[in-house]
């Protein structure tokens, strides 16, 4: 995926993209140990990407599933995720259902 940040051009494969985030008028691309900031909406990244690798968890995040460490029942019936570099998301309870089909459990 190629991925445009002010003048510079990033060249990501879709295995280093661990989570996407929605900031206002642009978006955040957390790849490797780096971030790129690109002026899209969450859902035109969404559209772009394999729907069996990554998940919108809510809306303001997309999670790459393969950076999945742990997931968690939350108090209001959705789930929070872990990521293998720690970072904490929430899942919404309306796509708790889809991350269960997902992952089958």
């Amino acid at each position: 995926m190629l991925v445009k940040d002010g003048d510079n051009c990033h060249l990501l494969s879709l295995d280093s993209i661990r989570y996407i985030e929605s900031c206002k008028n642009y978006v955040q691309i957390f790849f490797d140990n780096k971030r790129a900031y690109v002026k899209k909406s969450l859902n035109g990244i969404e559209q772009r990407l394999p729907k069996k690798h990554f998940f919108r968890a809510n809306r303001q995040h997309i999670v790459n599933l393969d950076a999945i460490r742990a997931i968690e029942e939350s108090i209001s019936e959705g789930y929070t995720i872990t990521l293998n570099d720690g970072k904490i998301l929430d899942v919404s309870r309306r796509n708790a259902v889809e991350l269960k089909e997902l992952l089958s459990f």
